[in-house]
């Protein structure tokens, strides 16, 4: 191991004039050499055990979605089962999740590229007339 020198021009004085300006740290130093152990990374448990099967639509229009199916396509984009859990609690639908805005998607924790992807393709058939 090598341990530069306090001074800011340590780096420079080696490669200009090939001087030794570093402290080569070994056992003779009292530094510890046996190898660290590695540390031990717990499995990571599923987030849900059974996923129910779903089929999304291929313009990505989620309106015709109950609550479930929304719980369900909410725990497939692995959002957090407590968020999941809270919009079950508020009924979220399809016809709900079409409604939200971005700064709800946010407050929420689940404003990513592909919820709003399907938010704005469920939202599709709701344009408003004007003239």
């Amino acid at each position: 191991k090598i341990r530069a020198s306090p001074t800011s021009s340590a780096a420079s004085r080696i490669s200009k004039n090939r001087t030794r300006s570093y402290e080569v740290i070994g056992p003779q130093n009292g530094m510890n050499t046996a190898p660290l152990a590695t540390p031990t990374v717990p499995a990571r448990a599923p987030m849900f055990v059974d996923p129910t099967p779903l089929v999304i639509p291929k313009d990505g229009n989620l309106q015709g979605f109950s609550v479930d199916e929304m719980a369900a396509f909410f725990r497939y984009m692995r959002i957090n089962e407590e968020i999941v859990q809270r919009l079950q609690r508020k009924e979220l639908d399809g016809r709900k999740f079409a409604k939200l805005k971005d700064s709800t998607l946010e407050d929420l924790q689940i404003k990513n590229p592909i919820i709003l992807h399907f938010r704005d393709r469920s939202n599709k058939g709701r344009t408003s007339f004007m003239l």
